[in-house]
């Protein structure tokens, strides 16, 4: 609303206000907004645009976080739909990324769970106790 008053009483050919005229909150969206009159002559010609905020990159997972995450998955166990993911996947790896996307609606985040549960699965397999051959006994 503020922002709105801002351009009212400030024409677009004109300099822009003092930057002590705007509070702090509302000085980073007005430097987000880069100066396009709508016309095709002047200073500031071009379309009217909002600048694209930066990306931030993504953070590094630390140990602590990650040892909580196996910890609780160990404990509390997965979740049905992980649990489900895992067992597509032995029959086919295309019926668990296409459950896993509608479940998580993003096709990279699917395959991210997909290889995740496949991870688990070989290692549940890898420490279940190996059945010793059973021997037949004679009566």
């Amino acid at each position: 609303y503020f922002l709105n008053l801002v351009f009212i009483h400030h024409h677009p050919l004109s300099s822009p206000p003092p930057i002590s005229f705007f509070p702090p909150h509302i000085m980073v969206k007005y430097e987000q907004i880069q100066r396009g009159t709508g016309l095709s002559v002047g200073l500031n010609r071009g379309h009217q645009r909002t600048a694209l905020r930066p990306v931030k990159p993504a953070a590094k997972k630390s140990a602590r976080a990650s040892f909580r995450r196996k910890l609780v998955a160990e404990t509390v166990g997965y979740q049905p739909y992980e649990l489900r993911v895992m067992d597509m996947n032995e029959i086919t790896e295309k019926k668990a990324l296409r459950f896993a996307k509608r479940r998580l609606g993003n096709i990279r985040r699917a395959k991210k769970k997909v290889k995740q549960m496949a991870e688990v699965k070989r290692l549940l397999k890898k420490q279940a106790p190996k059945e010793a051959p059973k021997t037949e006994q004679k009566a």
